[in-house]
């Protein structure tokens, strides 16, 4: 069966168009605009930010990278035990950032935007 949409939903709408959500959505739209599948965002207008930025490290929150190990197998993973290791640091991001190039459309309580009119939704 072929995909017909991708939806997501956005913690933050920027101004500069770029959506704030869950980690991993920058890569599930980029897969899905490789594969020409249109990408709809889910976001209230209250939850546009006038900030403004283009990746998810300089500004983000860090959740316990433990719970990046908490699989089925996690004695067999590779870093279970990073801890012992003085060289060994481990990264778990909370958000994430999507260009607007990769999304098709922010559905809004408003209407259906693209994520460039972000700023005339904050005037």
């Amino acid at each position: 069966k072929a995909v017909v949409s991708t939806q997501s939903t956005g913690d933050a709408l920027l101004a500069n168009g770029y959506v704030l959500g869950p980690v991993g959505t920058a890569m599930i739209g980029l897969i899905a605009s490789n594969y020409n599948t249109p990408v709809i965002v889910c976001c209230e207008t209250y939850k546009f930010s006038e900030r403004v930025q283009t990746d998810s490290i300089l500004y983000n929150e860090l959740a316990d990278p433990d719970s990046m190990l908490k699989t089925l197998n996690a004695d067999d993973s590779l870093v279970a035990g990073w801890r012992e290791s003085p060289n060994t640091r481990l990264v778990n991001l909370v958000y994430d950032t999507t260009p607007p190039a990769l999304v098709s459309i922010v559905i809004t309580e408003i209407a259906e935007l693209p994520c460039t009119s972000a700023p005339v939704v904050l005037r």
